[in-house]
């Protein structure tokens, strides 16, 4: 397909409007596949970057150039002139994230709708109710929110594991209701399913083997974002090695009873599967101390 007589159109749109907002509509109404509209909305995007009239117009929500692109179940919200962000990219991730939630927790692909924020400081401004720390790069409060840094380019890796690990908060919030979720159990998931744990975390829980100093689970059931930064890494850490724990003793099946029954009773759902807190502890210790290695090369989470 030529975009570029579709591409003079939405330029036209542009100079005849005086802003972005009538050219993103006419960009949902070229016919032709998802892939030439994206092609269509990075050039408006180069354009956009090159107006110096651009940094006045109004967009959807204010006086910036933050604008919306929907397609079926899947709305992305974006600064239009940040040109080191690949829509196509974006668009994937969300849907394998869709397809791995499916896939893992038995639920239909949810809705996603994502914003996307040139600086972490950003991020906490947009959601200051959700965010609790300034390193924090995402945070899932109704809708996914993500800082990339517009300045560099973001390989697609680093998209897949923000928007995943955001997703696994949805699809475990979609198994739980308004229930509180215990952290260790939503945080170890959401990290486990987005990537491998990082050498700085596999040193952390290396450390806390040898020193016999693992967190206990009751200590893991708030926010981390209440833990001091040392032991808050060491909590996601021991949380996700907990998930794969659990994961290869018990199973998926026994995993997607478990999120629900274990967020609503606790204990006493852990009780009827002849467990509870410490019997867990102890297994956990013994299962690290069979696979345990001074200085493992890496262990991977689930492909």
């Amino acid at each position: 397909m030529d975009i570029t007589g579709p591409l003079r159109e939405v330029i036209a749109s542009l100079e005849s409007a005086g802003n972005y907002e009538d050219a993103i509509k006419l960009l949902a109404m070229i016919p032709g596949t998802e892939s030439h509209r994206l092609q269509l909305l990075e050039k408006l995007r180069v354009y956009a970057a090159a107006d110096p009239a651009s940094s006045r117009v109004r967009s959807y929500i204010g006086g910036d150039d933050f604008v919306t692109l929907a397609k079926d179940d899947v709305t992305i919200r974006f600064h239009i002139r940040n040109r080191s962000l690949v829509l196509e990219d974006v668009y994937r991730c969300v849907r394998r994230a869709q397809s791995k939630g499916n896939e893992w927790f038995g639920v239909a692909p949810l809705p996603v709708e994502l914003e996307i924020y040139n600086t972490r400081e950003e991020l906490k401004n947009r959601a200051p109710d959700s965010v609790a720390s300034g390193w924090a790069a995402g945070v899932f409060d109704g809708r996914i929110r993500a800082a990339l840094d517009r300045e560099t380019q973001p390989e697609p890796q680093y998209l897949y594991v923000l928007i995943m690990h955001e997703y696994v908060h949805m699809a475990v919030r979609a198994l739980c209701g308004h229930d509180a979720i215990p952290a260790w159990l939503d945080e170890g998931l959401a990290v486990y399913l987005s990537q491998e744990l990082t050498s700085r975390h596999l040193d952390l829980l290396a450390a806390a083997h040898r020193q016999n100093a693992y967190l206990p689970l009751d200590a893991l059931m708030g926010s981390f974002a209440a833990l001091e930064p040392g032991l808050a890494n060491l909590a996601y850490a021991q949380s996700a090695m907990m998930i794969r724990f659990l994961l290869e003793k018990r199973g998926w099946p026994w995993m997607r009873e478990m999120i629900p029954g274990y967020t609503r009773e606790r204990e006493p759902w852990l009780k009827r599967q002849g467990a509870n807190h410490q019997t867990l502890e102890w297994d956990f210790r013994r299962w690290r101390q069979n696979h345990f290695r001074e200085n493992p090369p890496g262990e991977s989470g689930p492909e």
